[in-house]
């Protein structure tokens, strides 16, 4: 995933639903 999603995950066009999916994947990422 590249960090590029989770920014865009973080647009408030998305739902917060994907909000917080994107953090997770983001922090599953940055933890990798």
């Amino acid at each position: 995933m590249k960090p590029e999603i989770c920014m865009n995950g973080a647009s408030p066009n998305n739902k917060p639903l994907l909000l917080m999916d994107s953090k997770q994947a983001s922090t599953k990422a940055v933890g990798k």
